[in-house]
């Protein structure tokens, strides 16, 4: 087993074991950006509401299945209350955006791709957000990867970096920090190169 090899498999364990250690909608603004990217998966990014728009910037309309997951959160609870779509109507909920309205869609792609294909098989909240993490988790290992092999030195100092609590619970989760943080790894490693 080649140093490179060893690297993704420990990685993929590290990452893995965060994925199904940190609580559903506890991941670093995981209830803004899990609402974005569902948002994403139904073709509609950043649906915006005259009559929502003195709430936020930019609001996500989501199944009211997925309000289980994410009451529990910090931010969650206060202004979803205010934002939904009709007391009682058991459909929607609308999630406000928070810094997930400054970033690129792109932040949001592989989650977004985890949550079509989950659609797909399933309409179970929580298999829909542990394949949206899975989605991402995989995505960043690909990267994690190509950096790897592009990286000429340092590659026991990016291991450690890479296995830093903060980056594997950035990397595991439904958050738009992920893809920037991977795409600043990989043109470190094009630099080097």
């Amino acid at each position: 087993l080649g140093r490179e090899n060893a690297f993704i498999v420990s990685v993929c364990a590290f990452l893995a074991l965060g994925m199904l250690i940190i609580p559903l909608g506890a991941g670093v603004e995981e209830e803004s950006a899990f609402p974005a990217a569902y948002a994403l998966s139904d073709g509609s990014f950043f649906t915006t509401s005259s009559a929502r728009s003195s709430e936020a910037s930019a609001v996500f309309s989501i199944p009211d299945s997925f309000e289980v997951l994410l009451s529990g959160t910090s931010n969650y609870t206060s202004t979803v209350s205010s934002l939904r779509d009709g007391e009682g109507s058991g459909e929607r909920i609308w999630v406000p955006a928070r810094s997930s309205d400054k970033v690129s869609v792109l932040s949001f792609a592989p989650a977004a791709l985890g949550i079509t294909v989950a659609k797909l098989f399933t309409d179970n909240p929580a298999f829909i957000f542990y394949f949206a993490r899975m989605a991402s988790v995989l995505f960043a290992v690909i990267l994690l990867f190509v950096t790897i092999k592009i990286l000429p030195w340092g590659k026991r100092v990016f291991f450690v970096i890479c296995l830093n609590p903060a980056v594997i619970s950035l990397l595991c989760t439904v958050s738009s920090f992920g893809i920037p943080l991977l795409l600043s790894f990989l043109l470190f490693a094009m630099i080097m190169n």
